[in-house]
């Protein structure tokens, strides 16, 4: 049976496409972005009570970019304000195979670019039920922690001991190029240079089997294999012009895809 995959509460939902000629540089990636919003027209003393009583907003990215023959025609997502939610869509679970399940119900990403051009990116996990376990059980590295387990299973890359922390770090706490995830496997945090464009990713970001389909090689059954994935880079910068980071999203998925755009089963 497919597991059930909640979809988790929203609030305001916007989604900011940049071309991807835009991708060049970073300004020019955020200034066709949109215009900033705000009316630009309205008295000074008017915007900044507007933009006192503005709240931050949570967009959703759920691979309806995906949706393209050619990966080099896929245009990337970018949020510069608020919370990015990443999930499967509906039509997009409803392609896993029946005998199979995967084990992260959704990921909240959250960024920030320092002066010094470092950014961090935080990441709250969502797991489906029994995914949590599923990911942080012993495989290849007997000897490593579930934590480890947990965080080379959904981005491929292992951590060290000390990169495993009781709680989310602080900005003064962050070291570059390290990675840090949390005891109760709820939060990660990736620490490394701002991306310079779509493909300068922080990390990638997967939605692993935490059962895998029959129909896949058995002979590697200890190994980790993502349903979808996302890659993910943060630029410093805001659409027009603020400061603050702003969250790219490109992904891919193992569900095929019709002519006429419908996400159907992998062929495995």
């Amino acid at each position: 049976m497919t597991t059930e995959l909640t979809q988790p509460p929203t609030t305001a939902r916007s989604r900011i496409l940049a071309p991807t000629a835009a991708l060049a540089g970073i300004a020019l990636l955020l200034s066709g972005c949109g215009d900033g919003g705000g009316d630009e027209t309205a008295p000074a003393s008017e915007q900044d009570s507007q933009a006192t009583e503005q709240t931050p907003t949570e967009s959703v990215y759920q691979f309806d970019q995906a949706r393209v023959d050619d990966d080099d025609d896929q245009e990337p997502f970018v949020a510069s304000e608020g919370e990015v939610v990443v999930q499967l869509s509906d039509e997009l679970k409803a392609t896993i195979p029946e005998d199979g399940s995967v084990a992260i119900d959704h990921y909240t990403l959250s960024a920030k670019a320092f002066e010094t051009g470092i950014c961090r990116l935080d990441v709250d996990i969502a797991y489906t039920d029994g995914g949590e376990d599923a990911l942080s059980a012993p495989r290849r590295h007997q000897d490593e922690t579930p934590q480890a387990n947990l965080h080379e299973a959904i981005t491929d890359v292992e951590i060290e001991e000390d990169e495993v922390v009781d709680e989310v770090p602080s900005d003064a706490e962050l070291e570059n190029g390290m990675d840090y995830m949390t005891k109760d496997f709820s939060h990660a945090t990736f620490v490394d240079e701002c991306s310079e464009n779509a493909e300068d990713d922080i990390t990638s970001l997967g939605f692993p089997y935490s059962q895998k389909p029959s129909k896949m090689n058995s002979a590697d059954s200890d190994i980790i294999r993502n349903f979808a994935n996302v890659d993910i880079a943060v630029v410093a910068g805001t659409q027009g012009g603020q400061d603050g980071a702003s969250i790219i999203v490109t992904g891919d998925t193992a569900a095929e895809l019709s002519v006429t755009g419908e996400w159907a089963p992998p062929e495995y």
